[in-house]
């Protein structure tokens, strides 16, 4: 019987050679020169205090590894030969597992169905201190895909649900935990692909938090197959960062061919204010501080797999956000986030400091020789 496929955990995940782009030779220069790899550490030394909160819906990835058979004879479609599993904590609870690489503790909040319930507490870090809301009779969220191993693409996706619904109960219970709690936390990172957790009375307290309290509340929402055609930042009149993919922050605005600097500035002035963090592929990123935009190309970098790379961009965008540090380090620091969860499969692991502090050595060595 031949042994089960595992994707590789690629630690730590290197940069690739020849990965800085031409047009983002002179900000990085400009980055080393003003921080140096000294002063960075700095920075994500001084997140480490911040207290955290993790708020939003509960998702479960499995991976089916599989090899392609060929087409069927009735019916058309290709048949696959299964090589091999896994199974990995998705959006909310990948977004804390980041965290807790970067902060002493970690809060979360998340609602639960009957199943994975083991399964999700074991594969959360030590740091993380969770407190569960559960529905009876629903089904966590599990999100299958296969993948063709040879050429990493995702041959297609099954849900075992669409949405977890959430009683007035259970809302009720999650609102006054946030209002006993709210002293307690200096940042709530809201995760929010409306899979039921989060209704639109919900996203009102949340709006609150930021306008009424000192607390940072920091949003990322995901376009995904259960929430096609559907926009939650709608939902909120105020945070203080909105962290997306471009797909997502122009189907806020209704802003399809406008300059994307544009429909950030019309999101800005909606949400009162807030800072945009815009996540664009092989584009980079794009960060508005409220007062200016601060654009860095990605790097030229070997892709495993996508999945999972705005759960850990979130995460450090925040941080920085919240800690109020030099704008032009969010996007630098979201790309090196971005291009070391991209050598991942899925949120197969976390991504800690130390990894990424190696990876931005790796960035300033590579400047040298350029």
């Amino acid at each position: 019987m031949n042994q089960e496929y595992t994707p590789e955990t690629n630690y730590p995940v290197t940069l690739s050679s020849n990965a800085i782009k031409e047009d983002a030779l002179e900000p990085l220069r400009k980055i080393k020169k003003d921080f140096g790899q000294s002063g960075i550490e700095e920075v994500i030394d001084s997140l480490k205090g911040l207290r955290v909160l993790v708020l939003g819906d509960a998702v479960i990835d499995r991976y089916i590894f599989a090899t392609r058979m060929g087409e069927s004879g009735k019916g058309g479609h290709v048949s696959y030969l299964k090589q091999g599993t896994g199974t990995y904590l998705g959006l909310t609870f990948a977004i804390a597992n980041h965290l807790a690489g970067f902060v002493e503790n970690v809060g979360l909040v998340s609602l639960l169905g009957d199943n994975n319930q083991d399964l999700i507490h074991n594969g959360l870090k030590k740091n993380i201190s969770p407190n569960f809301f559960y529905v009876d009779g629903e089904l966590t969220i599990e999100k299958t895909k296969t993948v063709d191993i040879d050429t990493k693409e995702k041959k297609d996706g099954l849900y075992n649900a669409l949405r977890l619904s959430l009683p007035e109960d259970r809302k009720h219970e999650i609102t006054d935990y946030l209002y006993r709690s709210q002293k307690d936390f200096d940042l709530v990172l809201v995760a929010d692909p409306q899979h039921g957790m989060i209704d639109p009375s919900l996203a009102h307290y949340i709006s609150d938090l930021s306008e009424k309290t000192e607390t940072f509340v920091a949003l990322n929402t995901q376009k995904n197959s259960a929430n096609s055609g559907y926009d939650s930042i709608h939902n909120y009149s105020q945070v203080d960062l909105v962290s997306s993919n471009e797909n997502e922050i122009r189907k806020a605005t209704q802003m399809r061919d406008d300059p994307i600097e544009r429909a950030i500035g019309r999101l800005t002035e909606k949400l009162n204010g807030s800072k945009v963090n815009v996540t664009m592929g092989k584009r980079g990123i794009i960060y508005s501080d409220g007062n200016n935009i601060h654009q860095l190309t990605a790097f030229n970098q070997e892709v495993v797999d996508p999945v999972g790379t705005g759960d850990a961009v979130f995460p450090i965008t925040s941080l920085l956000a919240c800690k109020q540090t030099d704008p032009t380090l969010t996007p630098f620091l979201g790309n090196c986030m971005g291009a070391i969860a991209t050598g991942i499969t899925g949120n197969q692991r976390s991504i800690d400091s130390q990894e990424l502090l190696g990876f931005t050595k790796q960035v300033f060595d590579q400047l040298d020789s350029s």
